[in-house]
């Protein structure tokens, strides 16, 4: 008796490995269209796109004409990029708050000395950031915020105490 082997269903392997190749080619461009568009707003973002500045910065006074900063950090695996209230103090140093950061997910993912990147008006630069947990240069820092709002504002602007759970991070200018 001749013993009859059924043929293996390759067709459902080539169908399986052509659906999983098709899933994360899909996930790739949805999550670099999605990385193209965000941050915005409230709604973090991916990798921040736009000219890459390779050259150290050391006076970031530039930043004072922009509204907000996008900050891209390492969230696990993925970039996670959000915009950001950014200023520089009159000597050039850059800071970001975070208002109600002690519930926001990003702020506990930055590391110390955290290598992460800043756009400035379609610009991207390579940084590090560390939090400001010192309770006195948090004042200073949330202080200096001032600046920059008396030079957007054409109302004379009026210093606040600081706010309960604003996080502040120093940004330094990084080697590429």
């Amino acid at each position: 008796m001749e013993t009859v082997t059924k043929p293996r269903n390759n067709k459902l392997y080539l169908y399986s490995g052509i659906a999983c190749v098709g899933f994360i080619f899909a996930a790739a461009v949805g999550f670099y269209t999605y990385s193209m568009i965000c941050p915005c707003e409230r709604t973090p973002g991916g990798i921040l796109f736009g000219e890459r500045i390779n050259e150290p910065v050391s006076d970031w006074s530039h930043v004072n004409a922009v509204e907000n900063c996008q900050l891209q950090i390492a969230a696990g695996i993925r970039p996670h990029s959000l915009t950001l209230n950014c200023w520089a103090t009159p000597e050039g140093i850059l800071f970001v708050g975070c208002m109600s950061c002690d519930n926001k997910y990003w702020g506990y993912q930055v590391e110390p000395n955290e290598k992460a990147y800043i756009r400035v008006a379609g610009r991207v630069y390579p940084v590090t950031v560390n939090r400001i947990e010192d309770p006195a240069e948090m004042d200073n820092v949330w202080r200096s915020r001032f600046y920059k709002l008396g030079l957007l504002s054409t109302e004379p602007v009026t210093e606040a105490p600081r706010a309960e759970g604003w996080w502040a991070f120093s940004v330094v200018s990084r080697p590429s």
